[in-house]
């Protein structure tokens, strides 16, 4: 799997993980979806802190006018 398969990866459980907890039944089924989606987001920032270089390089280069 590549670095930026793994962002994709983190992000969208992020994202469903926040979700879930949104919508829990339960303050304990809502806390535990906050803390799966406070993991998959310090994985996100591990990955940015060591993939900066790769992320620059693919990223589209915008111009100011």
């Amino acid at each position: 799997m590549f670095k930026s398969d793994d962002h994709e990866h983190h992000r969208d459980r992020v994202r469903a993980e926040l979700d879930l907890a949104y919508r829990a039944g339960s303050r304990a089924a809502a806390d535990a979806h906050l803390r799966l989606s406070a993991l998959h987001m310090r994985r996100l920032s591990e990955l940015g802190r060591s993939g900066a270089d790769e992320a620059a390089a693919e990223a589209p280069i915008f111009e100011s006018n």
